[in-house]
């Protein structure tokens, strides 16, 4: 019983740090995202004043 409990709680912390590393992947992306957006917004904007 105990055993199984220790088991339960190992894979619930495996858990939670797959999910947090989910999380800051995803973040990381939408960070790289956001800069290219500006990124190509600036070059459009300095296309224009040309």
């Amino acid at each position: 019983m105990e055993v199984e409990r220790c088991r339960l709680l190992e894979d619930l912390e495996k858990q939670k740090l797959a999910n947090e590393k989910q999380k800051r992947e995803h973040e990381e992306e939408m960070k790289a995202q956001e800069d290219q957006y500006q990124n190509q917004r600036l070059r459009n904007e300095m296309l224009e004043k040309e």
